[in-house]
Order: C-alpha cells, then structure tokens, then sequence
C-alpha cells in the first residue's frame, strides 16, 4: 500500500516536479548549514525552498526546451511546477526531520525549546527544555516557577537579570499549563 502512495506522488505531481523538490531540499539543507543563513532573518530562510523551486523548475525547462524564450510564453506552469516543488520540499523536510531527528522531543519540551530559544546556547536548548519540562508539574504552582528558575539559572550568563529570569519561567510554566488543557 506505501508503494502505491509513493507512486501517487509521482502521478499527481510529475517526476520532474518530484526530483526538483529533491534537489531544492538538498540545496535548502546546504544552505541552512552555512553562515550565510544566520545573516538572513527566519521568513527569508521560510521562502527559500520556495524561491529555489523556482529557480530550478525555471532552469529544467529551460534545458529541456533548448532556450530561454521559453520562460515567458510557460511563466504559468513554470510558476505552479516551482512553487509545488516548494511545497514538496518543505513537506519532504518536515518528514525528514521527524523520523530522522538525534533526540526527538516531547511536545512539551518542544514548546520549551520555542520560548527560550534566544535566551540558550544553540548546543544546550534541547537540554534545557527537557529538563524544564520535566520539572513543571499538571497544575500551575510557585514550586513550578521555582524550580524553572534554578535551571536557567544554571544556564544563563551574568548579564542575565533576575527579573527576567523570573519573567520567562512565569512565562514557560503558564504556556505548559495551557497546553495541557
């Protein structure tokens, strides 16, 4: 049945479509592991399988049809193929990542792992958010915070004030709280 739904992708988008998402995936993975892309803000980086899907669908039929004249007079297709790679790609990685990720988290650390992402060390997010999801109990209490306290405290540098220490374990404990409900 797996294989009749893979060939279904190939069908319903067209093989060149599928192999141009590929490629944009690898180009977006090689791209994203390079310091340019912490240069450029996160939509930039949301766009760019779509903006690379473009590019390559452009220069495949280009190829293909032995001239550029083309693109013009198959904008329309050219423009639907590129943005469907897009999709394909961005649908491709979301797959990749969740069967093939180093330490798949929790849906709670995983929303730790949003809110404090600015204030941790790339290395250590993962770390942290387990263990603050882990100490934050089923009902909101100050022992909560607390305990989310001590381990920021374990991990954030002096400049960090205690009030926003304070402020952002307030803020972890009370989004786990609603997501729980």
């Amino acid at each position: 049945m797996a294989e009749l739904n893979f060939l279904q992708v190939f069908e319903r988008y067209g093989a060149d479509t599928v192999l141009v998402s590929i490629i944009v995936l690898i180009g977006d993975w090689a791209f994203k592991r390079t310091r340019m892309s912490k240069l450029l803000p996160r939509p930039l980086l949301t766009v760019l399988p779509f903006v690379l899907g473009l590019v390559c669908f452009s220069v495949l039929h280009c190829i293909s049809h032995g001239n550029v004249a083309v693109l013009w007079a198959h904008f329309p297709y050219i423009l639907q193929c590129g943005f469907t790679a897009g999709c394909l790609c961005t649908l491709e990685e979301a797959v990749v990542s969740r069967f093939f990720a180093k330490n798949p988290l929790s849906k709670r650390a995983a929303v730790v792992r949003e809110l404090i992402e600015e204030f941790a060390k790339e290395e250590q997010i993962d770390e942290i958010a387990v263990k603050i999801s882990d100490c934050v109990g089923q009902e909101y209490s100050d022992q909560d915070v607390a305990a989310v306290i001590e381990v920021l405290k374990e991990y954030a540098d002096e400049q960090s004030a205690e009030s926003d220490l304070r402020l952002l374990a307030a803020l972890i404990v009370e989004t786990l709280k609603m997501t729980a409900q």
